[in-house]
């Protein structure tokens, strides 16, 4: 048996297997991978060279017309008796939005008719007597004049003085006098009564314009900030109308970002708007223009000016005054919204004013490798 092993092992030592075949260092499989990451480096190198990284502020903004959004501030101190519009209203100049009762001047308009009817009575009274006494004064001077024509006959016969007779005139001129005083009186009575009246009339008109707030504006209503028996004063905003005609034109974004971020942003920076109607991942989102960038923080007055909501003031300013940032969307007739997107569509829909949105505005590109390469010296200690 340990011949035949022995035999067996002389043989494979004088003729080794497959000493005549190709080692494989490497399968198939592996080169494909290994060609794989190749490519992969290879485009990695290319885009750090030539390609582009954005640096982007994210900030919150709102859609609307380039008229912008006002307010209507009620002018009067009183209670709401009255709501004559809703959320999405269109209006006009001059209509009626609410009605306040006021009640202070209410007491000044009783308090001035009951003075007036009170003078209008006294007056009355003192007319009549002074009716009564004109009669008297016309009744006398009749006499008197009688008298004198008497008393002139008596003169010429030598039968009275001269004296006499200036005695009657000086009576006569009195009495003219006395008729002339009551027409002053007439007159003065009538001119405080006319007073009066005018006064009533003003306080009347005052209460009906307090009591009717009218729309200063023309326009679709976008939030109604009080209901029926609310107590208002002066200045407190009522509602919020964005402005509708030929001096409005197409929707801009009012963007809202922290006032460090807000340094570093230009006129003319590209910026994309992703409305909150609308999926992104879907359809995109709408290209725009920076215009203009506020020189300083915005306040909340200004914020409610434009935005019209309180709410939405509290929500863009809740990391402090804010810069407010304006741009202009890029329009494309093509396209239904009306607005050029990221996507070659964009959405089936009408992007409407007061539309909230999410705003990325591109402030900084730089090549890819530019950012590596500070990070290679750091490493290397350079």
């Amino acid at each position: 048996m340990s011949v035949v092993f022995r035999k067996t092992a002389m043989n494979k030592l004088s003729s080794p297997d497959r000493l005549d075949q190709i080692v494989e260092v490497i399968d198939p499989k592996g080169w494909i991978v290994l060609l794989v990451l190749l490519v992969i480096i290879g485009i990695g190198i290319f885009w750090s060279i030539f390609g582009s990284v954005a640096t982007k502020v994210l900030g919150p903004c709102m859609l609307m017309k380039t008229g912008g959004v006002n307010i209507v501030s009620s002018g009067v101190s009183g209670k709401i008796t009255d709501v004559s519009i809703d959320e999405g209203d269109f209006v006009r100049l001059g209509d009626t939005l609410f009605r306040v009762e006021r009640g202070s001047l209410l007491q000044d308009i009783y308090f001035q008719r009951q003075q007036l009817q009170q003078e209008q009575d006294a007056a009355l009274k003192k007319a009549e007597l002074r009716k009564q006494t004109l009669i008297n004064l016309q009744k006398n001077l009749e006499t008197l004049e009688k008298t004198k024509k008497n008393k002139m006959e008596l003169l010429k016969d030598g039968l009275v003085t001269q004296q006499s007779v200036f005695e009657i005139e000086n009576q006569m001129v009195s009495t003219e006098k006395q008729i002339k005083d009551l027409d002053i009186e007439d007159l003065s009575a009538s001119q405080a009564l006319k007073t009066m009246e005018d006064k009533l009339e003003i306080l009347l008109n005052q209460y009906e314009e307090a009591h009717n707030i009218l729309s200063p504006y023309t326009g679709r209503v976008l939030s109604v900030d009080v209901n029926y028996d609310s107590i208002v004063n002066v200045g407190d905003p009522l509602a919020s109308i964005e402005l509708s005609g030929k001096n409005v034109s197409e929707l801009e974004a009012v963007i809202y970002v922290p006032a460090l971020e807000g340094k570093k942003i230009e006129p003319g920076m590209s910026l994309l708007i992703s409305p909150s109607t609308v999926q992104p991942e879907e359809y995109g989102m709408m290209r725009g223009v920076v215009k203009s960038v506020s020189v300083f923080p915005a306040t909340r007055q200004n914020m409610l000016k434009v935005l019209g909501d309180e709410k939405l003031v509290q929500q863009m300013s809740a990391s402090g005054a804010p810069i407010a940032v304006e741009a202009d969307l890029k329009p494309n007739s093509a396209i239904k919204s009306g607005y050029e997107w990221t996507s070659s569509k964009g959405p089936p829909i009408k992007i409407n004013s007061g539309t909230f949105c999410n705003a990325f505005i591109t402030i900084k590109e730089q090549r890819p490798i530019s950012l590596v390469i500070p990070v290679f010296k750091k490493a290397l200690g350079g």
